[in-house]
């Protein structure tokens, strides 16, 4: 199945609110037959839609639809998982997974071959991970841990998403494809959703087969992370072509900047089931050639953007934050060179794309770290942010740090420092604070309710005071 002008509807979910932030990506890309749903987006379009998926980075999850039809009585559903099913049996093969699992006792790699995986569960105890010593040309089946709600002993796995509708019931929902299931008797392992908004049901396959936000680069976390998929979403909303350089003055383990990056230089995040794509088109490398280019094309206008900047007061995210972002160096095969390093600070170029972009690391108080960026005469030779604009971004602190007075708090104070110091920026903050904007009493600002896994936070932005 090779017609390229041939239209296919595929299924994308993302957080809470966060699918008109994913249709803004798209049409970024230039894919712009998007609807956005309640946690989805429905898109048309042809079969290079598949070597674009692999660039997007605010989806969880993408399904290509196989079924789709209108819902009157939970005996509808009966038909749909049987259509679906009836497609699916197409697809059955005894595939052969090749995974990587890190043993934590000898430290070494060990690379295991099953003709089928029996259990997601046994997997998960074997603690799949990525190691540094992988080469990341070779093709790696990756098996995450956050999966679909509904998963039968035998390989049958479904995702359920029941959005502003009367067909509530999860589970009659899945015991009805489940009997359908096995009364086709299939064995594939493939990885199924079904999706309701109002009385209009989808039915896929999830062309990737893992959730989105594994990139690969990100082995240590802080205490409260951010998953990548959200941090993605949080710096394609609030980016503009205007802005020369980035930086998060709570950076933690650094996700949010890593994005930033990876979003700018059009890098492609994921790597879809081959062995689902080859049983259902011939994959094309000159496709994915040009898909590649027609994104980097379109994202050129951010090309101003040229250095990302991670600072922490916690001197173990300032160390984590470089592992990750020498994990994300050899992920994506790029090539960096060591600048400067001292005890407070340590700065890299990456040199293996068209423009040469620069990272700093600091380990600085936010209450300092404009004073630190630009009276630092160590550093005047590589950055320069004085009298630039740039975005200021940052998944606030949680928890203990934020227990103390307020008018006590150091985390506090530091973030209205910065939002005084960086008043000609834009910044941007995620917080579970609702009360932050009567904190930091500044009227020119928009607020968005969004969901960090599932907390609720609200994410605050606020423009250049110029502007």
């Amino acid at each position: 199945m090779q017609n390229k002008n041939e239209k296919y509807k595929f299924l994308l979910t993302t957080a809470s609110a966060v699918e008109s932030i994913c249709k803004k990506e798209l049409e970024i890309y230039g894919i712009y037959d998007v609807k956005c749903h309640n946690g989805f987006c429905i898109v048309d379009a042809d079969i290079s839609f598949f070597y674009y998926s692999q660039h997007i980075k605010t989806a969880n999850r993408i399904y290509i639809i196989l079924e789709q039809m209108q819902i009157t009585s939970y005996d509808d559903f009966s038909v749909q998982a049987a259509n679906l099913f009836d497609k699916m049996a197409g697809f059955e093969r005894e595939w052969q997974k090749k995974i990587v699992f890190k043993n934590m006792e000898e430290g070494k790699e060990k690379v295991k071959y099953r003709n089928k995986i029996e259990s997601r569960n046994k997997i998960y105890n074997d603690k799949l991970e990525y190691e540094d010593k992988v080469d990341y040309n070779d093709k790696i089946e990756y098996e995450d841990s956050i999966h679909c709600k509904y998963q039968h002993e035998k390989n049958f796995k479904l995702d359920i998403a029941c959005k502003k509708s009367e067909f509530k019931s999860e589970k009659t929902i899945y015991a009805i494809f489940l009997k359908e299931y096995q009364r086709k008797n299939l064995t594939a392992s493939l990885n199924s959703g079904v999706f309701i908004d109002d009385d209009i049901s989808f039915a896929g396959i999830d062309i990737f087969g893992y959730s989105l936000h594994i990139r690969g680069y990100r082995k240590f976390t802080g205490v409260s992370p951010i998953k990548e998929t959200l941090a993605s979403a949080l710096v394609i909303h609030s980016i503009s072509k205007d802005f020369d350089f980035i930086l998060d003055p709570f950076c933690g383990s650094g996700t949010i900047v890593f994005e930033a990056f990876l979003f700018v230089i059009g890098a492609k995040v994921s790597q879809l089931n081959l062995d689902f794509c080859n049983s259902y088109f011939t994959y094309n490398n000159e496709y994915d050639t040009e898909a590649a280019s027609a994104i980097n094309s379109r994202l050129k206008k951010f090309e101003k953007l040229r250095v990302f900047i991670c600072s922490d007061i916690d001197k173990e995210m300032f160390e984590i934050s470089q592992a990750n972002f020498k994990r994300l160096v050899n992920k994506f095969g790029l090539r960096i060179t060591f600048e400067k390093q001292f005890t407070d600070f340590a700065v890299f170029k990456v040199k293996s794309l068209e423009i040469e972009y620069l990272f700093l690391f600091s380990y600085c108080d936010a209450y300092d770290v404009y004073y630190f960026l630009t009276k630092n005469s160590l550093l005047k030779n590589f950055v320069n942010i004085e009298k630039k604009q740039g975005l200021i971004i940052s998944n606030l602190p949680y928890g203990k740090r934020l227990k103390d007075d307020i008018k006590q708090n150091k985390s506090l104070a530091a973030l209205r420092r910065v939002d005084k110091d960086f008043s000609l920026c834009k910044r941007c903050y995620l917080t579970n604070m609702k009360w932050l904007n009567e904190y930091l009493k500044n009227g020119n600002f928009k607020k968005r309710k969004l969901y960090n896994g599932k907390i609720e936070v609200t994410f605050f932005q606020y423009d250049p005071d110029h502007y």
